[in-house]
């Protein structure tokens, strides 16, 4: 009879221990989890400031285009057709 005593108290044991290797595991998928999370937001920030530098040198790139075409092309162009009118 000490003998059953003794596997049911070993038995209660382990339940108590796999409750607990549970609970912690529980606790570090969690973690896990939120790790993952943050690095996905931080990669999509980091996409997002990347494409919006890319469309601040594309706007620059055309601001500055254009204003070189105001100050070099439409006068020579201006100035060629009023020669080809002459």
């Amino acid at each position: 009879m000490s003998q059953l005593l003794q596997l049911e108290q070993r038995l209660a044991e382990l339940k108590k221990e796999k409750h607990g290797l549970f609970s912690e595991l529980k606790k570090v998928l969690h973690q896990e989890n939120e790790i993952r999370q943050r690095e996905t937001e931080r990669q999509m920030k980091e996409q997002k400031s990347v494409q919006y530098n890319s469309s601040s040198v594309v706007a620059e790139f055309l601001s500055s285009a254009h204003l070189f075409w105001q100050l070099c092309c439409v006068p020579l162009v201006c100035t060629m057709e009023h020669h080809q009118l002459l």
